[in-house]
């Protein structure tokens, strides 16, 4: 009993991602059961990558709080959501090398971390081709459609309202985040950027290479490699909710009330959401695609 009671956060989120992501697999959106066994592996690899960010942040910020709502926003954040339920590779991807971190802040010999570095970033390359950077056909130099490119992958409609970078059949009707989550995510943002020292490098260095590579697809900007920033849009969430909570507790009656109000909108946003994706998205994908076409 007290192992539980001394994990309760971790348990509740594996239970909360466990719900949100099998429940009603099969139905939740349409697919051709052929994929079934795909799609019920990136559902486990969803999980997982989940459970693996816990470790990471509560490890790194030795504060069990502030990986409990970081690995909270993971579980509701659309992109990853829409993700996990369908056969996606990039999530399997995405698992692989947050196990790889995981094992990496465990382990202090620079030759084993350098060891799981590669090992890890080979497996993803397998699994995820989108990653091999060395490929021919991605679009590097530095032209005016690069950079509108690395620019609205950055922006707040793409982030926030419109998330078109989704494959056929996906959620392009909303955006990596919902838009209510945006004064959480700035407030965040402000918070990290004030440790901006205490950063740990190694754990940033892959942004740039991803957001690069996102922008650099040939298919953009139906492309899928910028889901892999996910889990920094979570932390960034999470610190900004840890602050919320803390407002909520101060004995300002004004910061009481807009906290207050800004939860009852995010809720209402987030209730919006699984309303939409439980049923206009299902019935879009019905629609739209025929049953031997949807390979997800």
């Amino acid at each position: 009993m007290q192992l539980v009671y001394q994990n309760w956060q971790l348990i509740v989120i594996i239970f909360i991602a466990s719900v949100t992501r099998f429940l009603a697999l099969g139905q939740l959106p349409p697919m051709n059961p052929d994929f079934m066994m795909l799609r019920l592996l990136t559902a486990l690899a969803s999980v997982a990558a989940i459970i693996f960010l816990f470790l990471i942040v509560k490890k790194l910020s030795q504060s069990p709080n502030l990986a409990f709502a970081t690995s909270l926003s993971l579980i509701v954040l659309p992109f990853h959501i829409e993700q996990s339920r369908i056969y996606s590779p990039v999530v399997w991807a995405l698992s692989v090398l947050l196990c790889g971190t995981w094992l990496m802040t465990l382990i202090n010999p620079r030759i084993y971390r350098i060891a799981i570095i590669c090992l890890m970033s080979l497996v993803a390359f397998l699994i995820f081709p989108q990653l091999q950077f060395w490929r021919a056909d991605l679009v590097i130099f530095p032209t005016t459609r690069f950079l509108e490119r690395l620019f609205y992958l950055l922006s707040l409609q793409y982030l926030f309202f419109k998330n078109d970078s989704f494959w056929s059949g996906g959620l392009r009707d909303v955006g990596i985040m919902l838009p209510f989550t945006l004064p959480i995510f700035v407030w965040g943002l402000y918070k990290v950027g004030q440790n901006f020292t205490k950063i740990n490098w190694w754990l940033i260095l892959p942004l740039p290479a991803i957001w690069l590579l996102a922008a650099a697809q040939p298919n953009f900007p139906e492309q899928r490699i910028f889901f892999l920033v996910t889990p920094y849009l979570a932390y960034i969430m999470g610190v900004g909710i840890r602050e919320l909570s803390t407002s909520l507790t101060s004995q300002n009656i004004y910061r009481k009330i807009v906290s207050l109000v800004l939860i009852f909108l995010i809720s209402y946003n987030y209730l919006l959401f699984y309303h939409f994706y439980t049923r206009h998205y299902s019935q879009r994908i019905s629609n739209e695609l025929p049953n031997e076409q949807r390979n997800f």
